[in-house]
């Protein structure tokens, strides 16, 4: 193909993993090409949007924190999670500075996130397509892709980052191995609601459902349900008369504020499922729900996406200007992102079967009424805030138990 143009990296996707990966390597000079088959700005109807504590924390660093501020997205600090016989409230430990969790509509986070990569340098092409990659020697050296016009074109790259979503044809071209997987356990029933008030983030645990319902642009309320998988189909088939009446019968206070407002939208529907791919190959990596798709009854995929631009850009970065090979660098990615996302991953997927708490998780709820100290560390297990690992560890939870015991006999 004539006039082939080379960058160092080439992104696929220009949402929240895309423009962010590609905003901070183009900040430290490299020459990027991002690529996405939508236009922009646009919603993303497939996205709950929820920005925990740990992935603000990056927008502030990456000072775009204000820009967001700046889109009439309300701050929320405090949390609440109805158990029904027992609630607990309380605040997730800070990230730094960064104290609060934010809901923006993705036209607005993304437009943010993808004129802040512009600036730094990155070209940008919407309406672009991607067909596949090319490769060179078996190692992926760069992309072709079709514009809204037709027309074919081709760029190369010393590599590839496919931010490009749970069906990437990224991971696709490579055939990045599927580390874990589980099917749909649960869908979630959404939409937007003008003149309802709430109290930060709230949340409602009910035998086979998770209400939940947070602030986002211009004075709207998201209210959804992550529903069992069993119950999903029917529900969906007439969400408004369905969620209205569970909503007025498993939650009253949150079903007569949605009674007294206005639906914004129609009610948005989407069975989920985990994935966990392989991080990166010769040429290639993944970030983002491209590689990790975790059910979104944590709300963790743009904090986890933010996360993996931060963690990938620093391998690239390192591998494009040090002695030892590309590959080698980059592949030191996928293990920090286990590190961190496998805990969650599986937490997650614990969460999204919507059983009935096992006994162990009783006991352990039962115990942190009075220790809010434990509390706000729950809570600061979504926000990424407190690791799983360090919340539930034996010893954690033992000390947890024991307080609530002292409390009890003194």
């Amino acid at each position: 193909m004539p006039n082939r143009k080379t960058y160092d990296v080439i992104v696929v996707g220009a949402r929240c993993a895309g423009s962010a990966t590609a905003m901070l390597l183009a900040r430290r000079g490299h020459s990027v090409l991002l690529l996405d088959r939508d236009t922009f700005p646009s919603d993303m109807e497939a996205s709950t949007h929820l920005i925990w504590q740990g992935g603000v924390a990056r927008l502030a660093r990456w000072g775009l924190l204000d820009r967001l501020k700046a889109t009439n997205c309300p701050a929320m600090r405090n949390v609440s999670l109805d158990l029904g016989g027992l609630v607990l409230r309380g605040q997730p430990p800070p990230d730094g500075t960064a104290a609060e969790a934010y809901a923006p509509r993705r036209r607005a986070l993304d437009e943010v996130l993808l004129e802040a990569a512009q600036e730094a340098g990155v070209e940008f092409h919407p309406s672009s397509a991607v067909r596949g990659l090319v490769t060179t020697s078996g190692r992926a050296s760069g992309v072709s892709w079709v514009d809204a016009t037709g027309s074919v074109f081709e760029a190369g790259a010393q590599q590839v980052v496919g931010a490009d979503g749970p069906n990437s044809i990224v991971a696709r071209a490579v055939s990045a191995a599927v580390q874990d997987e589980h099917p749909h356990l649960q869908g979630i029933i959404w939409s937007y609601f003008g003149n309802l008030p709430v109290d930060g983030l709230e949340f409602f645990a009910r035998p086979g459902r998770m209400v939940l319902a947070w602030s986002t642009n211009d004075g709207q309320t998201l209210v959804g349900s992550c529903v069992r998988y069993d119950d999903y189909a029917e529900l969906a088939k007439d969400p408004d008369a369905g969620m209205r009446a569970e909503l007025l019968s498993l939650t009253p206070t949150l079903g007569e504020r949605v009674q007294a407002s206005q639906r914004a939208s129609r009610w948005r529907t989407r069975a989920t499922q985990g994935l966990r791919r392989q991080a990166s190959g010769p040429g290639w990596a993944l970030v983002g729900d491209a590689g990790v798709t975790m059910d979104p009854i944590t709300a963790a995929g743009i904090t986890n996406a933010f996360r993996d631009a931060d963690l990938l850009s620093d391998a690239i970065h390192d591998g494009l200007t040090g002695s030892r090979p590309l590959d080698d660098v980059v592949a030191r990615f996928g293990a920090e992102r286990d590190a961190v996302s496998v805990p969650l991953f599986e937490f997650a997927r614990e969460m999204a079967k919507l059983d009935p708490p096992p006994q162990p998780m009783i006991d352990l709820f039962s115990a942190l009424p009075g220790q809010q100290d434990a509390i706000d560390a729950y809570f600061g297990v979504f926000a990424q805030t407190v690791p799983v690992t360090r919340f539930f560890a034996p010893d954690n939870v033992a000390r947890i138990i024991t307080g609530a015991n002292k409390r009890a006999s003194g």
